[in-house]
């Protein structure tokens, strides 16, 4: 890869960190299609950005740690676990899915999550009492920067 490629790839990641760090978004939304959209092959594409996303949640979680359900976190982490090994990556080893039809399955929960956004459609989920973290005072709210300062 030459000097100007990696250059490219860095500041690609640095944007994709700022977007993270701001939104809690980046590696499966938007590196996932940009893979696809360079010519990756679907595994490839889906593995690196799930690399990727490794040091971005690290960072995140870290960040806003105090705000952990860790309850939650295992019960979803084993559930992943689950999903991944058992469903998903055999999935991927036998449906031999065509980098076309991937590229469209990804654009399709993109735009269910998109629609979602835009049109508010589980705001109704929200109202739920906001979490205390231990050894402060008063309710936190945890989530994206972009989260706290949604409208109602």
């Amino acid at each position: 890869m030459a000097w100007f490629q990696m250059l490219g790839w860095l500041s690609v990641g640095v944007l994709l960190g700022v977007l993270s760090g701001f939104m809690g978004v980046g590696g499966g939304i938007v590196l996932t299609p940009l893979l696809l959209y360079r010519g990756m092959s679907p595994a490839v594409a889906s593995v690196t950005s799930l690399a990727f996303i490794l040091p971005t949640a690290w960072a995140g979680m870290m960040r806003s740690k105090d705000a952990m359900d860790v309850p939650l976190v295992l019960l979803l982490a084993v559930g992943a676990g689950v999903g991944t090994y058992a469903i998903g990556r055999p999935l991927v080893e036998t449906c031999n899915v065509h980098p076309a039809l991937y590229k469209r399955l990804v654009g399709g929960v993109l735009l269910l999550v998109a629609l979602d956004l835009l049109g508010g459609f589980t705001d109704a989920l929200k109202h739920r009492p906001a979490a205390t973290v231990p050894g402060q005072t008063g309710a936190v709210q945890a989530g994206t920067p972009a989260g706290r300062y949604a409208g109602p």
